[in-house]
């Protein structure tokens, strides 16, 4: 028998853009944080240009599996309390650099 709760949360999501230099890429999501405190602390200073990043409230079905290490999901995805940055997405970018402008910027 599974040990699995269903419960009704708030759930923060926090997004922010892909770019964030400029604000030009898409809408990325950092994390659902059943926490407030932990949302906070992801999108601080993780917007463009260092501004922190957008935090929504929602209203979600939550599923703990307490079977399976504690494991929490929300609408099939494991909730994420850390943000780790994307490596993938700043190896795109630099593939698209030129050779000179590779070598202007000390690459």
């Amino acid at each position: 028998m599974a040990n699995v709760t269903i419960y009704q949360a708030s759930v923060w999501h926090v997004t922010s853009n892909s770019d964030t230099n400029e604000g030009r890429g898409q809408t990325v999501t950092l994390g659902y944080f059943l926490n407030v405190g932990a949302a906070q602390a992801c999108a601080s200073g993780a917007g463009v240009q260092g501004t922190d990043a957008r935090i929504e409230q929602i209203t979600a079905l939550v599923v703990r599996d307490k079977d399976l290490a504690g494991g929490v999901y929300l609408l099939g995805e494991e909730v994420k309390s850390t943000y780790t940055s994307d490596v993938k997405l700043r190896e795109q970018a630099l593939a698209k650099l030129t050779t000179l402008e590779r070598r202007a910027l000390g690459f």
